[in-house]
C-alpha cells in the first residue's frame, strides 16, 4: 500500500532570517552612526555660507539640491533596513529559524527610521534658512539694474576698478555687495555694514 505524501518539514538548516537581520543591523547602524555627522555638516554649511566671502549663490543652490538627495537617500536606506528586519522575522517564523538577529535588526531599523525623520526635519529647516540667507544677505542679492549701470559707469571712468569688476562678474552676475564694494573703491559710496538678520 503506497504511503500518503507528507508535507515537507520546515527548512531549519538555512539562515535566511539571520541574513536579513544582519542586513538590517548593518544598514541601521550606518544611518545612526552618520546622524550626528550630518547634523554638524548642516550647521557648518550655513555658518560657512554666512562667513566665507568666497561662497557664491550657485554654491548654495548646489548644496541645497545635494542635501535633499542625501537626506531622502538616508531615509530610503533606513526604510529598506526596516523591511529587511521584517522579512527576517517572517522567515524565522515560517522556517522555524532563530530570530535573534532579525529581531535586533528590526528594532534598530525602527530607531534608524526615527533618526532619518529627524534628519529630514533638520534638513528642511536648514534649507529654509539657506533660502532666507539668499534673500536677505547682500552678497547673494543680485544688483539692481540702476546699480549695475552706476558700477559700469565708474569702471569706465576709473580703469583701475576693472580687475575688481571682472572678478565680480566671473560668474556672469553682479551681486549687490560686489557692486557696493566697487563703488566704495570708486569713492562714490561710504561703507555701511548691513546688520546681520541672523542671530
Amino acid at each position: 500500500m503506497p504511503s500518503e505524501p507528507t508535507s515537507a518539514p520546515p527548512d531549519r538548516q538555512g539562515n535566511e532570517s539571520g541574513h536579513w537581520g544582519l542586513a538590517a543591523l548593518l544598514l541601521s547602524g550606518l544611518v545612526i552612526l552618520f546622524f550626528p555627522i550630518f547634523i554638524f555638516l548642516f550647521l557648518a554649511l550655513l555658518g560657512g555660507a554666512w562667513n566665507i566671502p568666497e561662497v557664491e549663490r550657485r554654491h548654495i543652490d548646489y548644496s541645497i539640491v545635494s542635501l535633499q538627495v542625501v537626506v531622502f537617500g538616508i531615509l530610503a536606506v533606513s526604510l529598506f533596513a526596516l523591511l529587511s528586519g521584517l522579512l527576517g522575522l517572517i522567515a524565522s517564523v515560517r522556517r522555524k529559524q532563530p530570530r535573534g538577529l532579525a529581531l535586533a535588526g528590526t528594532l534598530l531599523a525602527v530607531l534608524a527610521v526615527a533618526v532619518s525623520v529627524i534628519l529630514l526635519g533638520t534638513a528642511y529647516f536648514a534649507i529654509e534658512d539657506a533660502h532666507r540667507l539668499l534673500r536677505e544677505h547682500s552678497r547673494f542679492i543680485v544688483a539692481a539694474p540702476e546699480l549695475e549701470l552706476e558700477v559700469k559707469d565708474q569702471v569706465a571712468k576709473q580703469p583701475a576698478l576693472r580687475p575688481m569688476y571682472e572678478k565680480a562678474m566671473k560668474d556672469g552676475v553682479l551681486m549687490e555687495s560686489e557692486a557696493n564694494a566697487i563703488l566704495v573703491n570708486a569713492g562714490t559710496r561710504a561703507y555701511i555694514q548691513r546688520p546681520s538678520p541672523f542671530p
